[in-house]
């Protein structure tokens, strides 16, 4: 997830978030973020540490998994 430098002071490591994709919706949980050029982008893993999309991944578009 990217965020802004604001964004990045409210969304902790450990901050609870809902990914959307059309009508699918699953739980995750921020990381720590890293600086790329001149964002800040924070990983997102499903609470077990998994991929967010478990196993529906395939019902996203291809440019999304």
């Amino acid at each position: 997830m990217t965020l802004t430098g604001t964004q990045a002071e409210l969304v902790t490591p450990g901050t609870e978030v809902r990914i959307q994709s059309g009508d699918l919706t699953w739980p995750g949980v921020t990381g720590e973020p890293t600086k790329r050029d001149d964002v800040l982008v924070a990983p997102v893993t499903a609470p077990d540490g998994g991929l967010p999309c478990a196993d529906a991944c395939d019902r996203l578009p291809s440019r999304r998994r």
